[in-house]
């Protein structure tokens, strides 16, 4: 009986901690910078990047650098007020591959609304909560604060073909001065 009551204390604690995650509630205008991660075809490198996004705005910019890996390095901005999307990749940094947008910006958090609590893991002390969602063979993941749900430390997305990580260093919510989202020189088509 002793057992059976042991049993279900902590059947009842367990779920209590499990109901207790907050769910992150992230900004949707931000601009981060930290560490990038990418792990391709049995390699890993590390380089430096910035996640800035302005979705009132419909603007994002992905850009990461490579030391060593030059080759790498990718800048893609994401124009849906101008219905473009900018490509450049460092094989050849003065090619600009122009795509048009027919889609609407969206939340890069839509997912957490599906994500579950997959674990804690602690970073210079803070613990945080590990917050994953797997559709259409991709696995997405965001580590924040336990005490802060409203910061994003850690960011991945992974595939068969590719993981990318992003530790981010500095995570701020404020509109991003926007010419972090000029249409790039190489970009520009001559009149």
């Amino acid at each position: 009986m002793q057992r059976a009551l042991l049993f279900f204390a902590i059947l009842a604690l367990t779920v209590a901690c499990a109901l207790a995650q907050t769910r992150p509630k992230l900004a949707t205008t931000f601009e981060t910078h930290g560490i990038v991660q990418i792990k391709h075809n049995h390699s890993v490198v590390f380089g430096e990047g910035r996640w800035i996004f302005d979705l009132e705005a419909g603007k994002s910019l992905d850009w990461a650098h490579f030391g060593g890996f030059e080759h790498l390095g990718v800048y893609d901005l994401a124009r849906f007020d101008l219905k473009k999307n900018y490509f450049i990749s460092s094989a050849d940094a003065r090619k600009c591959e122009e795509k048009d947008l027919t889609d609407k910006i969206r939340s890069p958090w839509e997912w957490l609304d599906k994500a579950e609590v997959v674990g804690n893991l602690t970073r210079n002390g803070v613990l945080f909560d590990l917050w994953q969602y797997k559709t259409a063979g991709v696995t997405l993941e965001a580590g924040v604060p336990q005490k802060n749900p409203t910061e994003l430390v850690y960011f991945s997305r992974t595939s068969v073909r590719e993981e990318f990580h992003f530790y981010v260093e500095q995570w701020r919510t404020n509109k991003p001065h926007q010419s972090w989202f000029e249409v790039p020189h190489e970009c520009k088509k001559a009149f």
